[in-house]
Order: structure tokens, then C-alpha cells, then sequence
């Protein structure tokens, strides 16, 4: 199977959709709690809480830049950067995303959902006219969210 296809919309702007080079697909770890015993170690239990890492995303650079943008954005206005009159409501702070990741026949395959997203990190670009090749101008992006969940969407044919 060949998975080397995926595409990320932001539920606030699901006009711009991202063409994603590479996804981290973020880990989930969880930490057992400890029931005390009157015993030499404690019993470990089932936990109680999961942690996730961040999901990054690398996606190709549109040609007027508005994916890019539209990130550089959402982080300025959640961030005081330059002035503390950052007046943005509590729900433009965040953001579901869809990542779709598609099989050979750009079929989607899988559907992620990672609920409360917001962006922690948006890489700068390397932007270069002496370049003979032309190549897309890639930029990266790192997000915190509260949990996601994946739905299947086509068995393998």
C-alpha cells in the first residue's frame, strides 16, 4: 500500500486546503497511576490521563501564499506580539482539523479529526530566484490540540 498522499483543511477557513508534503502523525502516551501497598512496590493501575504530542505538518506553499498566511495569521492574533489589545473571541482561538490521507488511486483512506487546534509554530520560507529547478516553497507548521480521532474511510481495494 502506498500512503504518500494527504491533504489538511483548517474548519475555519475550509476554503484553503493544504497539500501536505509530510505528517507527523502524533503519538499518544499514557502513565500508569500507582496504588499504594503495603508491599515492597506499589500496584500499577490502568491510567487515568493520555498526553499527545504536537502534530506537524509540511505542506506546499500556495502561489499567492494564503495557506501560508492564514497561519502566520491565527498565530499573530493569539499571541500578543506587539500590544496586549488582542481582542479575539475564545472560539477564534481554536480549530478542528481534517487530515485525509489518500491511498494510489488518491482515494481518501483515512480521516483524522484533531479537535482544539492552535498553532505554536509556523516555519519561515526560503524564498530563491537563482534556483534552475522550480520547486514549491514549503513551510511547516506545528500545532497543540485536545485529542483526535480516526475514521476509516475506504477498505483497501
Amino acid at each position: 500500500m502506498q500512503l504518500n498522499e494527504y491533504k489538511m483543511v483548517l474548519h475555519r477557513t475550509p476554503h484553503i486546503v493544504y497539500f501536505c508534503q509530510s505528517i507527523n502523525l502524533p503519538g499518544i502516551q499514557s502513565s500508569p497511576i500507582s496504588q499504594p501497598s503495603p508491599f515492597a512496590t506499589d500496584i500499577k493501575r490502568t491510567p487515568g490521563k493520555v498526553t499527545h504530542d504536537d502534530l506537524n505538518v509540511k505542506f506546499i506553499v500556495n502561489e499567492d501564499m494564503s495557506n501560508w498566511l492564514e497561519l502566520y495569521n491565527w498565530l499573530r492574533t493569539i499571541t500578543p506580539i506587539d500590544t496586549f489589545n488582542n481582542q479575539v473571541q475564545e472560539t477564534q482561538r481554536f480549530s478542528d482539523i481534517s487530515i485525509i490521507v489518500m491511498n494510489s488511486k488518491s482515494l481518501g483512506l483515512l480521516h483524522f479529526t484533531y479537535r482544539d487546534c492552535f498553532p505554536l509554530a509556523i516555519s519561515g520560507l526560503d524564498l530563491d530566484s537563482t534556483v534552475s529547478d522550480i520547486n514549491p516553497a514549503i513551510a511547516g507548521v506545528t500545532f497543540a490540540y485536545s485529542g483526535f480521532t480516526v475514521e476509516t474511510l475506504r477498505q483497501n481495494i
